[in-house]
């Protein structure tokens, strides 16, 4: 226990560290200032009542996004560095290649072709829920079909309707936890290709052996941690909220419109969003040196035994 909560005290000093980094300051005028910019166009788009003009700003919306993902991967960069790891070099490229190991990841999450077991339940489960959904749907027309020509059975006739309720929860409970554990074994796969030790599959393939027997320590130090820094972040904005709130009454009282209070509300915005940012790089990072990286697996498989990589570990050397 004393060493999961040292682990969480490292992360807590490392989250911030990005304060004394003058290259992650260097990148802060961009993401803050592409932050303010989407905040802004974000109050644009909820006073307007122009359709043409709102489907014109959806793009340039986006872009901003892309923007600021883009730097937020450099942050985490920056933060691979300063634990000691290598990165990649970065550029359009690189960055197009994380998008794609991002899908590639999701997909994973759902298919695991890492584990045939896995695999075979995540499928259950997929097309159990699909079949059930549609099962509700037939039920629903039919319990209202019912109900127009007389012949309804009363309470009882929602009996199978209600069946099928209860199986779709349970059968999407199974699947979230099976695919919150999936998920956690990939967490290192994105720092296995930002810090240039492998490729798009193989980051997959090696981030399921880097988590092996650790997800439940992964799991933790991520929800503690997450809690912490959202309470925090939740009081901050609920404080400051609070108060432009009270700034805006007066505001509408004299001026007719809380002009400065929305104005200061969009800084914040964009601040909080920029500190989120770097948090969450340095989060992942720090989470990310305290379960790895091990020494690269071989080229065998994950399927074959511990016997058989030894013996392939011994042909090589």
């Amino acid at each position: 226990m004393g060493g999961f909560v040292d682990d969480c005290f490292n992360i807590l000093k490392f989250i911030f560290s990005w304060v004394d980094d003058k290259r992650v300051w260097s990148l802060a005028g961009i993401i803050f200032g592409l932050s303010l910019l989407n905040s802004f166009m974000d109050v644009f788009v909820d006073v307007i009542d122009n359709p043409i003009l709102l489907l014109a700003t959806l793009p340039i919306l986006l872009l901003i996004g892309i923007v600021i993902f883009y730097y937020s991967i450099k942050v985490t960069l920056y933060a691979l560095e300063r634990k000691g790891f290598g990165n990649i070099e970065y550029g359009v490229v690189p960055f197009l290649k994380y998008i794609l190991l991002m899908i590639f990841v999701s997909i994973s999450t759902f298919i695991p072709w890492m584990d045939k077991r896995l695999l075979a339940l995540s499928v259950i489960i997929i097309v159990g829920l699909f079949v059930n959904v549609l099962l509700i749907m037939f039920s629903g027309i039919n319990i209202a079909a019912k109900i127009g020509t007389g012949s309804f059975g009363g309470i009882m006739g929602f009996m199978p309707i209600l069946g099928l309720l209860i199986a779709f929860v349970i059968l999407l409970f199974l699947g979230m936890l099976l695919w919150t554990y999936i998920y956690v074994r990939l967490y290192a796969a994105s720092y296995l290709f930002l810090s240039g030790r492998t490729d798009i599959v193989n980051s997959v393939r090696e981030s399921w052996g880097v988590t092996d027997g650790k997800v439940l320590r992964i799991f933790g130090l991520l929800t503690i941690i997450g809690v912490l820094m959202m309470g925090a972040v939740f009081s901050v904005g609920f404080a400051f909220g609070f108060g432009t709130a009270l700034l805006g009454v007066v505001e509408t009282m004299l001026y007719g419109g809380p002009f400065i209070a929305l104005a200061i509300m969009t800084v914040f915005y964009a601040a909080m969003r920029m500190f989120s940012s770097f948090v969450g790089s340095y989060l992942g990072v720090g989470i990310y040196s305290m379960i790895g990286p091990v020494e690269l697996p071989s080229e065998t498989t994950l399927e074959k035994p511990v016997g058989v990589r030894r013996k392939a570990r011994k042909r090589v050397s």
